[in-house]
Parts: C-alpha cells; sequence; structure tokens
C-alpha cells in the first residue's frame, strides 16, 4: 500500500468534519515509500487520532499536524522505542496543541475501556483499536505528552523494500 495518498484523503475528509477554527497542516512529500497495509484501517487510525486531537483542543481551536516520513532506524530510536526493531519505517507523525496528558494517563491509554470523557461521552476503545491495528501491521506506536503542551503520537510501520528490476536475468 501506497500509504501517503491513504493520508492525503483521510487530512481531506477531516477537513470536511472539522471546525474551521482548527488548522490542519500536513506535510506528506512526493516518494513515500510503501508498507504492507489495509488503506481502510490505515485511514481509520489517522481519522481516529486525528478526532481525538480536535477534541483536546480547547474551544475547537489550534493546529493538528500530519506529517509522513521515512526513517532508517538507529541507536537513538531504538533507545527510545524499545520494540522498535532495525530497519527502515515509514514514520506518521500527528501532533496538537491541545491539553495534553498527565504521565498517568498516558501509561493507561491503549487499554481497553479506559476513558478521561465523561460517562457516555466514549467507549475508551478507541484507542485500544487503534494499538491492535498498528500492531497487527507489525508497527510500533509511541505517545509524548505533557499537560498544557499538547500531544504527539508517532506510529512506526515497517516500509517495503523496494523491487529491484530483474530484467538482466530473463535473457
Amino acid at each position: 500500500l501506497l500509504i501517503a495518498p491513504v493520508v492525503k484523503e483521510s487530512c481531506r475528509l477531516l477537513r470536511a468534519t472539522l471546525p474551521t477554527t482548527i488548522e490542519i497542516k500536513v506535510a506528506v512529500p512526493e516518494g513515500i515509500g510503501m508498507i504492507h497495509a489495509d488503506a481502510g484501517q490505515i485511514q481509520q487510525v489517522v481519522m481516529h487520532l486525528c478526532t481525538n486531537a480536535a477534541q483536546s483542543l480547547p474551544n475547537s481551536a489550534g493546529v493538528i499536524e500530519i506529517s509522513l516520513r521515512e526513517i532508517e532506524t538507529g541507536r537513538a530510536e531504538q533507545l527510545r522505542y524499545h520494540d522498535l526493531a532495525p530497519g527502515r519505517y515509514i514514520v506518521l507523525t500527528i501532533k496538537d496543541t491541545g491539553k495534553g496528558m498527565p504521565q498517568e494517563t498516558l501509561e493507561r491509554i491503549f487499554d481497553p475501556f479506559f476513558t478521561t470523557r465523561e460517562v457516555g461521552k466514549g467507549s475508551g476503545m478507541g484507542l485500544a483499536v487503534l494499538h491492535g491495528i498498528i500492531v497487527a501491521h507489525d508497527g510500533v506506536v509511541d505517545v509524548a505528552s505533557e499537560p498544557g503542551k499538547g500531544s504527539v503520537f508517532t506510529v512506526f510501520f515497517p516500509r517495503v523494500p523496494d523491487v529491484e528490476s530483474d530484467e538482466d536475468d530473463q535473457e
């Protein structure tokens, strides 16, 4: 799957559903590689993370940044992201200027049925489901957040190696 078109389409859908007081910044460069993935599930990840980001913005005003990039993991990434194996990854980052989360919330956000919302305003299953999707795609998700400073979700998907042409071998 070429992930870039899926992310761009998700951003178009988001723009139509979020208040105009929320600025959406998208940085998806050309030439982003492929991942083994289901387009619908990747769209679900982007839409849900961005919807959560929008809900964290005070008075429905602020900025959500969505970006894709490719990296080759090195020692620094493996020290920070313990579940990350060496290799090439496509990294989806969703950053907001929302209210942020304290450490005790961060430690539980992927737990099924955990929610910080009022009773009847959420099931607490959204991030648990997204975590399952990301892990099923051999990905890793990291969250950094601080109260009053917003949140950053960083999702690593293993990049599919480029296929070399074997024309010389077919003579």
